[in-house]
């Protein structure tokens, strides 16, 4: 009977430790999965982030292409329809200067509305809003990558520190679009306000209307194409610098984790 009994034990004994073993096995075969999963979404996530450092920085370079046609073209227009004013005409006209300058601006008006440049100018607007759209998606989908790799590594001063670096790297980006224009702004406010000037300016000098004129068309021609390649060499720098913040949080998460 004490052998019959131990043996009962000993089978007890011996499913309860199966079920054990059997419950442990099932709890690390689960804990492996997770982990399994995890990492697979993490390397997932890093995998997209990389693509979509690509495509961000593709349509930023697109809108600021654009952006910079955009005011280039702007410029170009206006400086065209200054050179199409037909002084001759106004003077011969006899016009009272009170009104020239009204008269003047209309005639601005219409030779650059005329210009091939300002047409162009027209069909690039549309171009410009499509890729800001594009562009906004993007940003928008970069910092969501970002926003779902911060659950799979601990929120550090480093992972933040390197996140806020790619935020600010985007607004010096976007602040690309003020730089763009107070390069050519100041090219059209001075070729409006010479262009009231030039009457007076051919009476005190003393030259051809239209000599004074073809030199100022000429200097302001000068000066936008020399200021469109400037801005583009701005635009390679900030497109750099966010490439290298991205490209920094991306190498820490590989060095460190």
């Amino acid at each position: 009977m004490q052998t019959a009994a131990s043996s009962a034990n000993y089978v007890i004994y011996g499913a309860v430790i199966g079920a054990l073993l059997t419950g442990i096995l099932n709890i690390i075969r689960d804990w492996w999965n997770r982990r399994r999963d995890r990492e697979d979404e993490r390397n997932r996530l890093m995998g997209k982030l990389k693509g979509q450092k690509h495509l961000t920085l593709q349509y930023y370079a697109f809108y600021f292409f654009s952006f910079i046609d955009h005011e280039y073209l702007s410029t170009r227009s206006i400086i065209q329809g200054v050179h199409g004013i037909d002084y001759k005409q106004l003077l011969s006209d006899s016009i009272p200067a009170d009104q020239r300058n009204k008269e003047i601006m209309k005639m601005a008006d219409k030779a650059r509305f005329e210009s091939v440049e300002y047409k162009s100018y027209l069909n690039n607007r549309a171009k410009l809003n499509e890729y800001k759209l594009d562009l906004t998606k993007n940003i928008k989908d970069l910092l969501i990558i970002i926003g779902s790799l911060q659950n799979y590594y601990p929120k550090g001063p480093d992972f933040n520190d390197l996140s806020h670096q790619i935020e600010v790297a985007m607004d010096y980006y976007a602040s690309l679009e003020k730089f763009i224009k107070d390069k050519f702004n100041p090219i059209s406010q001075d070729a409006l306000k010479k262009a009231g000037l030039i009457p007076k300016e051919v009476i005190d000098k003393g030259i051809p209307i239209n000599h004074l004129q073809d030199d100022y068309f000429y200097d302001w021609i000068k000066k936008v194409d020399g200021f469109q390649e400037d801005v583009r060499k701005e635009r390679e720098a900030r497109s750099k610098n966010l490439e290298d913040k991205i490209d920094d949080l991306i190498n820490h998460i590989y060095n460190k984790y």
